[in-house]
């Protein structure tokens, strides 16, 4: 396992808190009462898949994966969370089970709320409400189009459309950058294909001239359509 992440202070929290529930004082105080607060390390598992268990994490610090484990016990990448983002709340509005396993993939420390006391506190502030119903109706549109390209896109090509989804544009030069490059394994477990296969595609677009990594390290994205592959 790797290593763990240090606490947050009180003032810590609260900022962490406003990623995505605005700087209403007393929401924060509200949440901060009721939270209980945890680390994982890297590689431990947060939420197991078909888990019946209802509480609603909150991430403050670090990364988490949302991974589907299907029938015959291949993994597929779902989703990636990032500090201010909710994980759990769909079983708990439903009352279902789990539908995915989440890991963190970095040291992570998450706010855990209870069912009971998440939705009272909603209850009392409808822009909680209404932040919740954004989050979930862009991870549905999120869902659906890489759903989209798993069916209709090669391997090559699900692996160009991570590339520029990790790009960010410079705005001096205006050439979209990926500045840390994750490893191809990590790739290949979000395009749901084989690490091999990351590793030529990247190969030959660079020989394409759609891609080329600078004396820094970076990866600098030259085309922004689809590669005819």
């Amino acid at each position: 396992m790797g290593r763990t992440i240090s606490p947050l202070t009180p003032d810590e929290i609260r900022r962490s808190f406003q990623l995505f529930f605005g700087n209403d004082a007393q929401i924060l105080d509200e949440l901060t009462e009721a939270a209980n607060l945890k680390s994982f390390k890297t590689g431990q598992m947060v939420v197991s898949q078909e888990d019946d268990t209802d509480d609603i994490y909150y991430i403050m610090q670090g990364v988490a994966r949302a991974s589907l484990v299907t029938e015959t016990g291949s993994e597929t990448w779902l989703d990636t969370f990032h500090p201010g983002s909710l994980i759990g709340e769909m079983a708990a509005l439903l009352n279902k089970e789990r539908s995915a396993t989440i890991h963190a993939i970095k040291p992570l420390q998450v706010a855990i709320f209870s069912k009971g006391d998440f939705f009272s506190i909603a209850r009392k502030h409808g822009d909680i409400g209404l932040r919740i119903a954004r989050m979930i109706a862009e991870r549905v549109e999120h869902t659906s189009r890489r759903m989209n390209e798993l069916y209709t896109l090669s391997s090559e090509n699900r692996v160009y459309a991570e590339l520029l989804r990790m790009a960010e544009q410079d705005p001096e030069s205006g050439l979209y950058i990926i500045p840390n490059l994750p490893t191809k394994t990590r790739i290949a477990e979000k395009v749901n294909t084989a690490r091999e296969t990351v590793s030529r595609a990247i190969s030959k677009f660079e020989d394409m001239g759609l891609v080329k990594q600078d004396e820094g390290g970076r990866i600098i994205i030259t085309g922004q359509t689809f590669p005819q592959l």
